[in-house]
């Protein structure tokens, strides 16, 4: 099972570490892989149902942990694992819940930084929602993003390895929210500076091409914005990647073009939101994308598996479509069909052959599909052209002798006289 493990083949690492925690069940190492295999299996196939076992095998792998000075480092991994579960599954209470005890329980924790950092993400989506204390969740939000900030350079011991432009951007986007739900332009001057930090270091690596001088210009262009969507969808960050999806449309919504609200834009949000399961709002994006182009195939796809009308609907049209395409078939493989079609591709092609008699690919067709009608006239033609082609080439060889006979006598004759 240890090599199922390290090759990366989750099914098979599950399918065995199981059998294994039957025998042996006190041997939490084994459950804690058994957790990580049906992550695994989740992030490769998109399977919730493998994210449900492993949020129940890692609430047994807390269970049968007992508390020593040996499993005592353990529980915070585990702690913060089950944390990413539930985030990825949707509970974002849960997860802030769980991740702020792993941040009071363990202070001390390796990877404090990167608690803190999830902890900043979900509170920004849960500032987005209804219901929801945006001020005081911004607030925390604003002194975790910022503690991460100032003790990036001086905490040697933290073993999160953040990058600087996530921490900034996560930052910017909580001073953001924080101006937004006050109405007001408190944290311009932050926001622009953290900015403006990201702007130089994207530029630095090459990111931000050449039309762009400052990094007002360059967050001003929605491309801007779509590009580090599609890059937090890469690093597996949904929420971070819907909040960039939602810069995208206020500023095509200000500048009044609309050209990039497309199908497949309007699926990409759709999928980033059904990352972590808040079907609703991806099924509305979906619908959008559908309603521009009713038979894109992944548009249908998604919606037949996120909502079971429209994969009733979408069943129903297909049996539909078969049973046209049935009849159809039966129709048009029957003997009265055939000898119709027949007929009408026999007149087109006589018509054809009346403005072009000599037509190469219109006799041919013709000798075959009315071979009756067309073909012996077409061999007596033929015939008849071969016999005129040897006459002529028969008789311009004779005239070509004659021609040769009377330049010799001719010239004969002149020799002759001259001689006399």
């Amino acid at each position: 099972m240890q090599l199922f493990f390290e090759d990366k083949e989750w099914a098979e690492a599950a399918h065995h570490l199981k059998e294994t925690i039957k025998r042996i069940p006190k041997k939490v190492s084994n459950i804690e892989m058994l957790s990580e295999s049906y992550i695994s299996m989740f992030h490769e196939g998109n399977d919730f149902l493998n994210l449900e076992k492993a949020r129940l095998t890692i609430a047994t792998y807390l269970s049968r942990m007992k508390t020593t000075v040996f499993t005592l480092p353990l529980f915070p991994k585990a702690i913060f694992r089950l944390g990413r579960v539930y985030e990825v599954y949707g509970s974002f209470e849960g997860a802030l819940e769980v991740y702020g005890m792993v941040l009071e329980l363990f202070p001390k924790y390796h990877k404090y930084k990167l608690v803190l950092y999830r902890c900043v993400v979900v509170m920004l989506h849960l500032s987005n929602l209804a219901n929801a204390d945006a001020g005081e969740l911004m607030r925390k939000a604003r002194e975790m993003a910022e503690y991460c900030l100032e003790s990036s350079a001086t905490d040697q011991l933290d073993t999160s390895n953040l990058s600087r432009d996530d921490v900034c951007m996560l930052y910017a986007r909580v001073l953001k929210r924080q101006d937004d739900h006050y109405g007001a332009d408190t944290n311009k001057s932050m926001y622009n500076s953290t900015m403006s930090e990201i702007f130089f270091s994207r530029k630095a690596r090459k990111l931000t091409g050449r039309t762009a001088s400052t990094h007002l210009i360059y967050f001003s262009q929605p491309l801007t914005w779509l590009t580090l969507a599609s890059e937090y969808s890469v690093k597996s960050e949904p929420t971070i990647s819907v909040n960039m999806y939602d810069e995208v449309i206020t500023l095509m919504k200000k500048s009044g073009k609309k050209k990039t609200l497309d199908s497949s834009f309007l699926l990409d949000v759709a999928s980033e939101y059904a990352k972590f399961q808040e079907y609703s709002t991806a099924i509305s994006y979906a619908q959008g994308a559908w309603m521009e182009n009713r038979f894109n195939p992944r548009t249908r796809e998604l919606l037949g598996r996120w909502d079971e009308d429209y994969r009733w609907f979408f069943e129903a049209q297909e049996r539909g479509a078969r049973r046209v395409q049935r009849k159809w078939k039966t129709r048009i493989w029957s003997l009265d069909y055939i000898e119709r079609y027949h007929k009408v591709c026999v007149n087109r092609w006589e018509e054809k052959l009346k403005k072009r008699h000599y037509d190469m690919r219109t006799r041919e067709k013709l000798t075959y599909f009315a071979k009756a009608k067309w073909r012996g006239l077409f061999l007596f033609e033929d015939t008849m052209a071969t016999r005129i082609q040897r006459f002529y080439r028969a008789v311009q060889m004779k005239w070509l002798w004659l021609s040769a006979r009377r330049r010799w006598g001719r010239a004969r004759s002149e020799a002759m006289s001259q001689q006399c």
